[in-house]
C-alpha cells in the first residue's frame, strides 16, 4: 500500500527519509507493550518503513519501538522527554512535528476506533483534529500544510 507512494516522496529532495521495514517480532512486542493493536494504516506503514523522517521537519511517524516506549512511559511516569506533563493519556502518540507538537490517534479504551489524526499542542495543552487519516496527514506534511504552531483549529 505505502511503498510506491512513499518511494515517490523519498525521491524528492528535502521531503522524507525512509528506513528498513520493522521486524514483525519487534512490531508484535511493541503492540504487546502498548496492550493494543496499532491501527491498520500505521501498522502497514511500519511494515514497509519503520518510521518516516521529515527532512528538517521532525518525524511524522516514529519507529514502532519508540511509539511503544513513549506511550508506555507516559502512562507509567506521567511524562517523557517527548511527551511533557499534561499530555493526554487518551491519545496514542506516533510522531512529532519537530517543534514540540505531537501527532496522535484518539484512544477509546484500549483501541483506536477512528482513523482521524490529532495534533497535540503542548502550550495549549490540547489536541486538535488535523487529518482524516494517516495518508492525508502525510500528504499535508509533504506539502507543508500542517497548521501553524500553537494555533487552535476550533
Amino acid at each position: 500500500m505505502w511503498t510506491a507512494w512513499l518511494r515517490g516522496l523519498d525521491t524528492l529532495e528535502g521531503t522524507i527519509a525512509l528506513t528498513e521495514p520493522v521486524d514483525p517480532d519487534v512490531l508484535a512486542d511493541a503492540e504487546d507493550r502498548l496492550g493494543l493493536i496499532l491501527p491498520d494504516a500505521l501498522r502497514t506503514l511500519l511494515l514497509e518503513s519503520d518510521g518516516v523522517v521529515g527532512i528538517g521537519r521532525g518525524e511524522p511517524v516514529w519507529p514502532a519501538e519508540r511509539i511503544a516506549e513513549e506511550n508506555v512511559l507516559l502512562r507509567t511516569a506521567g511524562s517523557t522527554p517527548a511527551l511533557p506533563d499534561g499530555a493526554d493519556d487518551d491519545l496514542l502518540f506516533f510522531g512529532d512535528a519537530g517543534d514540540g507538537r505531537l501527532l496522535a490517534y484518539e484512544l477509546e479504551g484500549d483501541e483506536v476506533t477512528e482513523p482521524d489524526v490529532y495534533l497535540w499542542q503542548p502550550d495549549l495543552r490540547e489536541a486538535v483534529w488535523i487529518a482524516s487519516d494517516l495518508q492525508s496527514l502525510l500528504d499535508d506534511w509533504y506539502r507543508g500544510d500542517l497548521p501553524d504552531e500553537d494555533r487552535s483549529l476550533g
